[in-house]
């Protein structure tokens, strides 16, 4: 499939779109067809049929029919979107991964009412008092800046009102499921000063036993969420938005399960041989803190807004692992990771309505992060004649510092009453600086490096431009092209790193520990239609993009049967896909979706990226199913007589087989997924009471979501969860 067919594909839906919707009546009042969407993709407020990027807009009632309580738990409510519990990373089409050190992030940019938050320990965010989720899919280089070069994740919290009021919520589940949220709504000055404030706490037993202690960590949940907001309004033009919000995550939501003996023998662990059992000496843990304070300002000058977003954000994560993953005591190892940013993004939007409109704007961004981490070897490694001292330990540490200067704008300009020229480009100046300390004097024949306060320092200056151009056949038509760049960060492999992973061995004068800048290329065309007064909505994309070196992680085995974990720049990856969303609501009170996706992600050429050092070139992406897609539906019943109503959801979610890695061994292949979800709530209006059961997984699909090797070659498997169920009562007033 090449561009120009995937551009065709695309070009000869406009037809049968376009006429429809010319012979459309107009919306009227008490239409039962589909409510309008806003969305805040372009940095302003505007339909989201309007806006010429592929995007999905996912509403917070929908959210709670999921009974969505994480980021991660929206796997497929978007075409090619979905967050990898085996690395904690969002990947959009086909492309994510980052995230297992402080110096290599993610592809997509994640952001909290308009903040960055893009480090994996704050990613996986609580969805409390959620009012909409934006996937934007594609490079959004432009607007967004650096490591959004898949796609970006827009989290918009609901705003503070006039009107006082709240709710209060409980529920139960299987595996000693149980969660509270409040959430109360308070005027203070009417029209002037508006608060509120949020709590959620969930928590769940997990799945898999330990053998050695009878635990029960594994995918477990424990997670308390506060989130506060206060409106300001002095004048008409003036509006102050504050913020905090502040998450605690003792989750264990996935982890590894051996699936063979110490160093990669057998197809068992012999110590655990049966699914959703562990066999491990070292309790395991995963503790994330993350919070962060916000100042949204904006001031109405004349037709004009401007807005300014002053944001601090902290994250803590610790992570403890049992590395031989048996009950010897081998090796563990301990991560501490810290991550504070300090950003401000100021800019201007001109009005909506003219033949001209334009965003324009300056960022600035001073990141800090820092991490310790420890590898403990135990009375098993030192009785292996390995040259490890008994009870030793080989400790690690490292600060990089990222201060990032950027001047952005996009240009809207009607060329005709249905022809628009979208013209966008970012300039970006970033500095980053490592210092590392790695002390591997008591690894013996393991042969971990020594370091000391090795330090490093980058500079990059990039211009990210976008070209587009829509075209407005009817009034609820769009259809558009588009061009867009972007780029994500180099930096340096923040491991364990192996003795002959710190040698100058490329003669570049930098350590082979540090990697590149990657940059990608995308080509993009897309139809946006409304129809039948609204009661049907469809958005088709087709793209194709074209990465350089690609930065990617791959397990490297050097001699003596050391494995270790290479972060290097792959030559080049090739993406290319089709994608569509479609709303009906047929009649009234139904509500039909159906998202679906095909994508080819491979390796266009990576020499040396495959098993035993082969030649990688037309291997897949790891996690980059070729089909995905959801169809759902919802059904509200008044119950005559009683004040009440009745709604059903019902979701069926398909994931085709993949591979975790990117040799594409037959031991890395993960299994399609076929999911069922459901929620039935009963609601009583004139009380205000509510009551739900909810489902998922309702089949009891058995899934893997990875399947890897660690340190010393032990295979492993991280399971998805499998069936889960409970009640829920809600009261709001």
């Amino acid at each position: 499939m090449n561009r120009y067919l995937l551009c065709g594909t695309m070009l000869s839906a406009f037809a049968a779109a376009s006429a429809a919707a010319q012979k459309a009546p107009a919306e009227t009042e008490d239409s039962a067809g589909l409510s309008e969407i806003v969305v805040t993709a372009q940095k302003r407020s505007e339909n989201l049929q309007d806006v010429p990027i592929a995007i999905s807009a996912v509403g917070g009632d929908r959210v709670d029919a999921l009974h969505a309580t994480r980021l991660s738990d929206l796997t497929g409510v978007a075409p090619n979107f979905s967050v990898e519990r085996a690395n904690g990373a969002v990947y959009i089409r086909g492309v994510g991964g980052g995230g297992r050190n402080i110096g290599f992030g993610g592809r997509a940019g994640v952001y909290l009412d308009g903040v960055y938050i893009g480090q994996v320990a704050s990613l996986n965010q609580t969805l409390l008092d959620i009012d909409r989720i934006e996937v934007l899919r594609g490079p959004q280089g432009h607007l967004f800046g650096r490591n959004t070069v898949s796609g970006a994740v827009n989290i918009v919290t609901r705003a503070p009102s006039n009107d006082f009021g709240g709710e209060i919520s409980g529920g139960i589940g299987n595996s000693d499921y149980r969660s509270v949220g409040v959430q109360l709504n308070m005027p203070v000055v009417e029209d002037k000063i508006m608060a509120k404030a949020s709590f959620g706490y969930e928590r769940r037993d997990g799945f898999t036993r330990n053998l050695f202690n009878g635990d029960r960590t594994i995918g477990s949940l424990d997670t308390q969420s506060y989130r506060f907001g206060v409106r300001l309004k002095p004048t008409e033009r003036l509006t102050i938005d504050l913020s905090a919000d502040y998450m605690r995550d003792f989750s264990f939501r996935g982890g590894p399960e051996a699936i063979s003996g110490l160093t990669g023998g057998g197809t068992i662990d012999p110590g655990a041989p049966a699914p959703f059992e562990t066999n491990t000496n070292t309790p395991r843990f995963k503790h994330a803190k993350t919070g962060g304070t916000s100042a949204n300002i904006d001031y109405e000058i004349g037709d004009h807004v401007l807005t300014s977003i002053t944001a601090f954000r902290d994250s803590r994560l610790a992570i403890q692992a049992d590395n031989d993953y048996s009950s010897a005591d081998f090796i563990h190892t301990l991560y501490v990771d810290r991550f504070s940013q300090l950003s401000e993004e100021l800019r201007i939007a001109s009005p909506t309505d003219g033949r001209l409109r334009y965003v324009a704007g300056v960022f600035y961004m001073d990141e800090t992060a820092k991490t310790r981490r420890t590898a403990f070897w135990g009375v098993a490694a030192g009785a292996l004649g390995l040259g490890i001292p008994l009870n030793s330990s080989t400790p690690s540490s490292a600060r990089i510092g990222t201060r990032s200067i950027a001047a952005f704008g996009s240009i809207d300009f009607d060329l005709f009453d249905q022809l628009t020229l979208n013209l966008g480009g970012r300039y970006t100046h970033e500095r980053r600086k490592i210092l590392f300390n790695l002390d591997g004097s008591n690894s013996g024949l393991v042969g971990i490096a020594i370091l000391n306060n090795f330090r490093d320092e980058d500079t990059e200056n990039r211009f990210t431009p976008s070209l587009g151009v829509t075209f407005k056949p009817a009034e609820t038509v769009n259809i558009y092209a588009k061009y867009a760049t972007g780029f994500k960060s180099g930096g340096w492999n923040v491991d364990f790193l192996n003795r002959n992973q710190v040698r100058d061995l490329n003669g570049d004068g930098r350590a082979d520990f540090a990697f590149d800048t990657e940059t990608v290329k995308s080509y993009e065309v897309g139809l946006k239609a409304e129809m039948f007064d609204r009661k049907l909505r469809t958005n088709l994309a087709a793209f194709i993009a074209d990465y350089d070196n690609y930065q990617i992680n791959r397990f490297y085995l050097f001699p003596g049967g050391i494995t270790v974990i290479q972060l290097s720049n792959a030559a080049k990856v090739h993406t290319k896909g089709v994608e569509a969303s479609i709303e009906a609501a047929p009649v009234r009170d139904l509500k039909l979706t159906f998202d679906a996706a095909y994508m080819d992600a491979s390796f266009r050429s990576f020499p040396g990226g495959g098993a035993a050092g082969a030649d990688a070139s037309g291997n897949r992406l790891p996690f980059s199913p070729k089909w995905s897609g959801s169809v759902s539906a919802e059904y509200g019943i008044a119950l005559p007589g009683m004040d009440s109503r009745l709604s059903l959801f019902g979701q069926y979610s398909y994931r085709s087989r993949t591979f975790s890695g990117q040799e594409n061994l037959a031991n890395q292949r993960l299994e399609n997924r076929k999911l069922v979800n459901a929620r039935i709530t009963f609601a009583h209006m004139g009380s205000g009471l509510e009551f739900s059961l909810w489902g998922v997984n309702l089949t009891n699909d058995l899934f893997t979501v990875n399947r890897a090797a660690d340190f010393l070659g032990t295979r492993f498997v991280e399971r998805g969860e499998p069936r889960t169920y409970g009640i829920e009562a809600k009261y709001r007033f």
